[in-house]
């Protein structure tokens, strides 16, 4: 099974404020503990351990040591896509599989879920590979803001005027999807657009980039 998830920021102090004053349904979690604490939970029920989760950037701002011991408490072969919050000595951990990281990417990475093409980046890019055919945007960044609303007007407005029946971006945020990492089908119903599969599927990916 798959999993898509964003903008973890791990012991970020920033984020106790940032979230909840942009959402003010967000808990207000008192301390990144907290905060990571109900983020494990949410994760673990559901994530297995031989289930793949991509990370599409803003992992931590913990240093290596606390990141090392976060992501070694969280299920799943993790498959990391670095954000602007995240140092390069992340790609340490895919070579020694620490925290069960199995790969990290720096800029985009394209992957196939049930046969439908994927495109994995930490930005919002109103044009990405295989769009007129179908092919999806899994993106982060903006988490849950007026920007991601701007985001999204303008690309179903590039899309229609390309001739393209709906805009296939899907941000994956931690925040925007109630802390918890989320399937392509999860993601597609929450934003409304199509080439659905049944729940009861259980998807495949395979890396073609």
């Amino acid at each position: 099974m798959n999993w898509y998830t964003a903008d973890l920021h791990l012991y970020d102090q920033s984020m106790l404020t940032f979230e909840h004053q942009n959402d003010p349904s967000v808990p207000e979690f008192g301390s990144v503990e907290k905060r990571f604490s109900f983020i494990k939970d949410g994760w673990n029920k559901r994530v297995k351990q031989d289930d793949d989760v991509y990370i599409v950037g803003d992992v931590s701002l913990a240093g290596r040591k606390e990141t090392i011991a976060a992501l070694s408490e969280l299920n799943g072969r993790k498959h990391i896509i670095l954000g602007n919050h995240d140092g390069g000595w992340m790609h340490s951990l895919a070579r020694s599989k620490t925290g069960n990281v199995i790969d990290v990417s720096s800029g985009i990475k394209h992957i196939r879920d049930n046969g439908k093409d994927v495109v994995l980046c930490h930005y919002p890019i109103i044009a990405w590979e295989k769009q007129h055919k179908g092919s999806y945007l899994v993106y982060g960044h903006l988490h849950h803001t007026h920007e991601d609303t701007l985001f999204m007007d303008g690309g179903r407005a590039f899309a229609k005027a390309c001739g393209m029946t709906e805009f296939r971006a899907l941000n994956c945020g931690i925040m925007v999807c109630g802390y918890v990492p989320m399937s392509l089908a999860e993601l597609c119903m929450r934003n409304n657009v199509g080439g659905m599969w049944s729940d009861s599927m259980t998807p495949d990916s395979n890396e073609i980039g």
